[in-house]
């Protein structure tokens, strides 16, 4: 893609400011391409203690963390294999209704899971890093966070 926000890995990222997320459905979209030995955050919001929703690489998949209102946090791992170098279009939801947790990755649902409670969803959003851990090596192309769910 020919417009793109870059992270080398090192020290940079982008603070979004905070925004209450708690209690409402919830979308987060991405175009990323992952670069060489990238494992980290790609899309967060984190307060100064704790993780209120995360998106991220881990272990060569997308992995899409939320943490309740009683701090029980509930994740998912997708199956697909990321390949270096190559975009992906990520989208990882939450419904505050049915409580459903899903991770889609190209399209095409990757991961899912139900979980109790109610989305804590409080603090600082960031792109390419999350306070506590390295910054992340990878492309950002373009970024949409809702609060609906925009895939079923």
């Amino acid at each position: 893609m020919q417009w793109s926000l870059s992270f080398d890995g090192s020290d940079d990222y982008v603070a979004c400011g905070t925004l209450s997320t708690a209690g409402v459905s919830l979308t987060v979209e991405v175009w990323v391409k992952i670069l060489p030995n990238t494992k980290g955050a790609i899309v967060a919001q984190k307060d100064s203690g704790q993780v209120s929703w995360l998106l991220e690489v881990s272990d060569d998949n997308f992995c899409w963390t939320v943490v309740m209102d009683d701090l029980t946090a509930w994740s998912v791992t997708g199956a697909e294999t990321v390949v270096e170098n190559t975009w992906y279009h990520v989208a990882a939801t939450f419904d505050a209704v049915s409580r459903g947790l899903h991770l889609w990755v190209n399209g095409v649902e990757d991961a899912s899971d139900v979980t109790i409670g109610n989305l804590l969803g409080e603090g600082e959003i960031t792109l390419g890093w999350m306070r506590g851990y390295d910054p992340s090596f990878l492309q950002l192309a373009w970024v949409r966070i809702s609060d609906s769910v925009r895939y079923t």
